[in-house]
């Protein structure tokens, strides 16, 4: 089990890499496209070419990473609970401490970066920047996973008292955070919706919930999960191949009737379940290799 994990987390790890080139991938396409186009020719006439779809063919297969890399975090933190189920804090502080200062130190790089360049910052706003991960766009991911590792004890306690009330309410939690953005994809004018939104960024762990508790749990019961058959697991894994089209053409219909320029790519509900599906599957395969290693 933890050889396929450390392949999960790899998997995740390359899939984040790729997730961020594809982002820039857009950016150019849609934000630089005229730098190169002829002039009058209008960006979003690559809505559709063969460039396109192939960002979103990799952007949609690897849309599992985060939430991978959340469970696979969680798994680990159960393993460091041990057969009693517990989890101190000063178990989870050093992780904490591992992630702080090098974080940090990029994160200082980048607004050093940002004044070179004729920005100005607040003290005040650095702070905010620092906390939030809003120095780069990729670096809000640290300061979420710090908050999850300083809850890690909690969900410890609450996976060992009652683990199916424990993914019920984050599962439930989830659904609702991610629902909240199907009047933006369909293009209704919900204020409530987006009022809800934007009460939960990105750096938050509500935003992510379920994926670092789910970890937990399977940590905690491992021989139970352990139990899914291999036929049962590549079933998974197919059905989470045959998803891969069905979310392209998904996320193609929400682009449209959002009415908007571009819509910023977001997790749906569809895209939790393919997440679900390829972690089981990864780890209900019976072999504990992928091909080629």
């Amino acid at each position: 089990m933890v050889r396929k994990l450390l392949y999960l987390n790899g998997l995740a790890i390359l899939g984040v890499v790729l997730y961020h080139t594809v982002g820039m991938g857009f950016v150019a396409m849609f934000s630089w496209g005229h730098r190169y186009l002829p002039p009058g020719v209008p960006v979003d006439i690559q809505v559709g070419t063969a460039s396109y779809y192939a960002l979103r063919l990799i952007e949609q297969i690897i849309i599992f990473s985060v939430p991978a890399f959340l469970f696979v975090s969680g798994y680990f933190v159960a393993i460091q609970a041990g057969r009693n189920n517990t989890l101190r804090w000063n178990s989870t502080l050093g992780r904490v401490k591992n992630l702080v200062f090098p974080y940090l130190i990029w994160s200082l790089v980048l607004i050093a970066l940002g004044v070179i360049q004729g920005r100005t910052y607040s003290p005040g706003r650095i702070l905010v920047m620092l906390l939030t991960g809003s120095a780069s766009p990729v670096l809000y991911f640290v300061p979420l996973l710090i908050q999850f590792f300083l809850l890690a004890p909690v969900f410890v306690m609450a996976a060992r008292r009652n683990w199916k009330a424990l993914l019920l309410v984050t599962g439930f939690v989830q659904v609702l955070v991610q629902a909240a953005q199907y009047p933006m994809y369909l293009g209704l004018d919900s204020a409530w919706a987006s009022g809800f939104v934007g009460l939960i960024p990105k750096f938050l762990f509500i935003y992510r919930i379920f994926w670092f508790p789910l970890g937990v749990v399977v940590g905690l019961n491992a021989e139970r999960f352990n139990q899914i058959s291999p036929r049962l697991a590549k079933a998974m894994l197919i059905a989470a191949t045959v998803l891969i089209p069905v979310k392209i053409v998904e996320w193609e219909w929400y682009f449209q009737l959002s009415g908007l320029d571009w819509l910023p790519t977001q997790e749906t509900l569809l895209d939790s379940v393919y997440t679900l599906l390829i972690i089981f599957g990864l780890l209900g395969l019976k072999t504990n290799r992928l091909p080629g290693f």
